[in-house]
């Protein structure tokens, strides 16, 4: 897997991340649903998906700072 492969999740529930991954357009393509906010700035995705209402302010300045 290359990190063009990569998805990355964080703050969406089991079921959202199941129905995320039944719709990805390229089935290649890995879904990692990440329970650490800085594993998304950490790792090279080709997409990261971030549900802001499960997010607090620090780490989303952080997020759009990095």
């Amino acid at each position: 897997m290359t990190h063009t492969d990569l998805i990355m999740m964080y703050g969406f529930s089991e079921d959202e991340v199941s129905r995320a991954e039944t719709v990805l357009p390229n089935k290649q393509a890995e879904i990692a649903d990440v329970e650490c906010f800085t594993d998304i700035l950490a790792v090279r995705s080709y997409a990261v998906l971030i549900n802001v209402s499960n997010i607090s302010r620090t780490d989303l300045e952080m997020f759009f700072e990095y």
